[in-house]
């Protein structure tokens, strides 16, 4: 059985990434948790006063301009050919911009006529369910947050990133389901605002 460890690193050094032993070791362990995280939603390998625990690892790299916040997760995500996880099926990969809460979260529209109303899930619960999604600059989102038309974002993601479990009730029905989706992402420290309780998700 291959080390996937010490391949990942050794593969971080031929492509002369800086840091690769000292950073790298983040993101895997972050792909580890991922993975044990789907398995212990349904075996209960691991629980936490009778339920089972959300594993996940979220990535949120804080550094100043050119430091290699969007490198890494580009060098994971980003390119369909050549970066580390695109085409790996055991990890369903993502690299995104910025989101709006319909998009990571879901919606509902209106019913037509003689139809029920349609159920559109988010980048959370539909193909990046249980994914890595990787994001640029963080605050592309936390920006998009104080629009009218996102004005749940930042509770959904808060509890998305924490349990998983997502909850939304509109006013053409519900959305329910749990997202094992691991976020990856990069900001620099005057762009990065703790007071909504995001930092301890990451």
């Amino acid at each position: 059985m291959p080390d996937v460890y010490r391949e990942i690193i050794l593969e971080l050094e031929k492509r002369k990434i800086a840091d690769a032993r000292t950073i790298g070791p983040f993101y895997i362990s972050s792909m580890a948790t991922h993975m044990l995280n789907i398995a212990n939603q349904t075996k209960r390998i691991y629980t936490e006063g009778g339920l089972p625990a959300n594993l996940r690892q979220h990535i949120l790299y804080v550094a100043p301009p050119g430091f290699g916040k969007s490198y890494y997760v580009k060098q994971f995500l980003e390119h369909e050919d050549y970066s580390l996880l695109k085409g790996v099926s055991s990890f369903p990969a993502f690299f995104e911009g910025s989101m709006t809460e319909a998009g990571l979260i879901g919606s509902i529209d209106p019913a037509q006529p003689g139809q029920p109303p349609r159920k559109m899930y988010g980048l959370a619960g539909g193909e990046g369910s249980n994914a890595i999604v990787g994001m640029e600059e963080f605050a592309a989102i936390t920006n998009s947050m104080v629009q009218d038309y996102n004005a749940g974002l930042d509770t959904a993601l808060l509890t998305m990133l924490d349990s998983g479990i997502v909850n939304k009730r509109l006013r053409n029905g519900d959305l329910k389901y749990t997202s094992n989706m691991t976020w990856w992402a990069g900001t620099q420290p005057a762009r990065f605002d703790l007071s909504s309780g995001l930092a301890r998700r990451f």
